[in-house]
């Protein structure tokens, strides 16, 4: 008797980022990606369910008395935070390669 393994398969359904899910869960969509702006994690499914449960898995405690311009206010300032260190990113990288190489 031959056994099948079959695995679930991924929709080919389009999820989209949802700008609401920006100030609930503090990600942003960033270079085709949701990634969280506090600890600069990248999801690999975009689906509300996983946003939701990192935030509150690992987030939650910090922001949870928050009101609603505290948050935007805080998320404009983690996106700064992200665009700033990405920014310097290739700067540090080469930096370091040419301290190895010397």
């Amino acid at each position: 008797m031959e056994t099948s393994t079959s695995k679930r398969q991924a929709t080919n359904s389009m999820v989209y980022f949802k700008p609401s899910w920006e100030e609930e869960f503090f990600f942003a969509e960033h270079d085709g990606a949701v990634k969280c702006l506090v600890c600069c994690k990248k999801l690999n499914q975009l689906k509300r369910y996983n946003l939701q449960r990192h935030y509150k898995t690992y987030h939650e405690a910090a922001h949870l008395n928050y009101s609603s311009t505290q948050r935007r206010a805080e998320i404009e300032r983690l996106k700064m935070k992200l665009l700033k260190t990405e920014r310097d990113l290739p700067y540090a990288v080469s930096y370091f390669r040419s301290t190895i190489h010397k």
